[in-house]
């Protein structure tokens, strides 16, 4: 069998996902392609062994652009949150897999019926490919995300607690699956070590100078923290190479990361004494599949303080943090509250208040260290998460129907 995959280009988040995907459709023998931009086309780059074709999606739009990369005759079309190739994918006559982890928090009853509709409408009757891929493109964040799951055969949906019932998912009726992991490298040996992760960073949220100051004023204050725990494991610094350059910022930890593969990520995850990192889903996913206690960052995304609510469900005793309160404006937009968010992280963290919002890292860092704290701490971790995630298979839920199903959606009428 032969798939086209894609994801998002938003941090490490999406195509961590499909990469986990493309790794087991590779082992049981399927051929595979890959078009994405930006952060996801890097990641997949540090393994292009897997891919028939790889290549920037960007080129999709672009008449006569493709011809040579034979994008035809797929068997289904895999999208991990990337609404424009499920656009792309339609105009195949392939099935479409939409994969989203993020599908209980999209504001879709804030669209007006007509509105939805006639965007799901305007992509259907594209007279190609291309115009249709446009379209997409040209879409609101929420609404296209509500279009692809529209047009999509099958929308698979990693569990993430409870998701509300409106007017719009009623239109979906989406597959739930666990968290979307490559478990390989879960291992029952530790290293005296901590894994701090930035690899968020590089988002279309936020200017790259407001993610550089929060990488620098984070790092510095968990390597603050580290100092005064008295602590012997090493820090082991893990991101986006462009945030990751030499500076003040990285002194006292050891980078390992600058030309990583994600599976070299996993591998050192898995024997590591914790994960510290922004609360996004993809790193509480992994930190919990691999038997890790989680340490969380400051927010570097407007959702990422629900994410944290829905995660400790009031536990914050179960999981120790960075946190940083911040005013945001009601009903602004994404892009204002995510950099309102991080504009508090870097004004916070610069201030006279930063030792002590340090000291629960701190204390963190020294639980992690005893093997009977850091043992408490992954139990009780797990039974919070374990509730929210559901199981820790949706890598394998994926790959199940995605070579299995031919079912074809029938969206239902406007209401």
């Amino acid at each position: 069998m032969r798939f086209l995959v894609s994801a998002e280009a938003y941090g490490f988040g999406p195509v961590s996902k499909a990469m986990a995907i493309i790794r087991q459709l590779h082992a049981l023998g399927e051929e595979i392609d890959f078009l994405a931009e930006g952060t996801a086309l890097w990641f997949a780059q540090q393994e292009n062994e897997l891919f028939r074709v790889l290549d920037d999606s960007s080129k999709i739009v672009i008449d006569g652009a493709t011809a040579e990369l034979d994008l035809e005759g797929y068997d289904g079309v895999v999208s991990v949150m990337e609404p424009s190739i499920i656009a792309w994918g339609l105009h195949t006559g392939a099935p479409t897999y939409y994969v989203d982890s993020l599908y209980w928090m999209w504001e879709w009853d804030e669209i007006p019926t007509h509105k939805r509709y006639e965007a799901v409408a305007a992509i259907r009757e594209a007279s190609n490919r291309e115009e249709a891929v446009l379209r997409m493109r040209a879409l609101p964040m929420h609404l296209a995300q509500f279009v692809a799951h529209a047009l999509a055969d099958v929308s698979l949906v990693q569990r993430y607690g409870a998701t509300a019932q409106s007017r719009a998912r009623a239109d979906i009726d989406p597959s739930p699956v666990g968290a979307i992991v490559d478990a390989r490298f879960v291992s029952p040996e530790t290293e005296n070590n901590v894994l701090v992760s930035v690899s968020g960073s590089a988002n279309p949220l936020v200017t790259p100078d407001l993610a550089h100051a929060w990488v620098g004023a984070v790092l510095s204050a968990v390597s603050c923290a580290h100092a005064r725990s008295g602590v012997s494991a090493e820090l082991l610094l893990a991101g986006n190479p462009d945030f990751l350059a030499s500076g003040d910022a990285v002194i006292g930890y050891t980078h390992y990361a600058t030309h990583h593969r994600h599976e070299t990520h996993l591998a050192t995850l898995g024997q590591t004494l914790a994960s510290v990192a922004p609360p996004g889903i993809t790193s509480l996913a992994e930190a919990w599949v691999y038997g890790v206690p989680f340490l969380s960052l400051p927010v570097q995304h407007y959702a990422h303080e629900v994410i944290w609510q829905r995660a400790t469900a009031g536990n914050e005793r179960a999981f120790p943090s960075l946190r940083v309160a911040a005013e945001l404006t009601p009903d602004a937009d994404v892009l204002v509250r995510t950099n309102e968010a991080v504009r508090a992280v870097i004004f916070a963290l610069s201030g006279a208040a930063a030792a002590e919002l340090t000291s629960e890292i701190e204390a963190g860092l020294r639980a992690v260290s005893d093997p009977r704290t850091r043992a408490q701490l992954v139990e009780d971790q797990d039974r919070a998460l374990s509730v929210v995630f559901g199981s820790k298979t949706g890598t394998e839920e994926v790959v199940k129907v995605v070579r299995g199903s031919r079912a074809c959606k029938v969206l239902n009428a406007p209401r």
